[in-house]
């Protein structure tokens, strides 16, 4: 019988949630590309997601 070919398992980064006590889920905000752009460039300079820097932001971590 031939071996099936498994693809590998993605973590889902969303289970990471324990560092905050809580889920993450998908929630959505109007920017400017402006503004946009400059999340980025900030999240870009600590290696983190544009997410995680307004959680980070947010809570004053």
């Amino acid at each position: 019988m031939p071996r099936v070919k498994r693809t590998p398992v993605k973590i889902c980064l969303r289970a990471k949630a324990s560092l905050y006590g809580e889920l993450k889920k998908p929630h959505n905000i109007v920017l400017t590309d402006t503004a946009w752009e400059r999340l980025k460039s900030l999240a870009t300079q600590q290696n983190i997601k544009p997410s995680e820097y307004l959680e980070r932001w947010l809570r004053q971590i």
